[in-house]
């Protein structure tokens, strides 16, 4: 923000198919489509390339007019273990440029083609409280809440508040948002990957809402929630009003 350029969240990323709840198992695509003038790269020049008079001939680039899978490198694909998110950057005369994200689950295939997962530019980003509405609770789902800090302010933290439908305050809890790798591009992340696990007071309570509020002043955040079926795994992906 105020860099001359736009940076976009990409949530979850998941380039090599990981292991999930009940046996299940889950990947990400990314496309791109460069409708800009010149060729792009979602994530620019690798840091190893110090040599300016390489410039970056040995990075893939996506021609302009295409619409492609993004290359393993820019998905993290070849690095150890699978990122829970990345950023990256565009700049004004790159406005042409389109990158969207697919969910796959791969041992049931109940959803074939995909969940498409937000891609989210930092006009989106939160910096007040947001709330998660009417999330159903039963023990044929279970509920997942991420939270991102795609600009890895150091403290980074939110207080989860959880209300029943009567909009009674039932349970909270602090969630540190910590990047996951030391690099330039992974936001500061926080998860509760079962909602109903983590909250006891959710016990008897068949409809919920999530308020996500930023504890540190100044910070950005995004925040995802995830209804997932026990049985089929299908995805309800449920975003936030603010």
């Amino acid at each position: 923000m105020g860099d001359g350029h736009v940076t976009y969240l990409v949530p979850p990323n998941v380039p090599n198919a990981v292991v999930g709840a009940l046996g299940s198992q889950w990947r990400t695509e990314l496309w791109v489509h460069n409708g800009a003038k010149d060729p792009y790269n979602v994530q620019g020049c690798p840091a190893i390339l110090l040599d300016p008079i390489q410039l970056c001939d040995f990075v893939p680039f996506h021609a302009p007019g295409v619409t492609e899978k993004a290359y393993p490198y820019e998905t993290g694909e070849n690095s150890p273990g699978a990122f829970t998110a990345f950023t990256f950057s565009l700049y004004p005369w790159q406005s042409g440029v389109i990158v969207k994200s697919r969910l796959y689950e791969l041992s049931r295939h109940a959803q074939p083609a995909g969940v498409e997962i937000p891609i989210v530019p930092e006009d989106e980003f939160f910096t007040k409280p947001s709330r998660f509405i009417g999330i159903p609770n039963n023990a044929t789902i279970r509920v997942a809440l991420r939270v991102y800090d795609p600009m890895r302010m150091p403290g980074s933290v939110v207080r989860v508040d959880i209300f029943n439908e009567s909009g009674n305050a039932i349970a909270a809890t602090m969630l540190p948002l910590i990047p996951q790798m030391i690099d330039a591009i992974s936001p500061g992340y926080g998860a509760i990957l079962d909602v109903a696990s983590a909250f006891p007071q959710l016990a008897s309570v068949g409809r919920f809402d999530i308020r996500i509020t930023p504890l540190v002043d100044g910070m950005f955040y995004w925040a995802l929630v995830s209804v997932t079926d026990q049985d089929t795994q299908t995805v309800l992906l449920v975003t936030a009003g603010d």
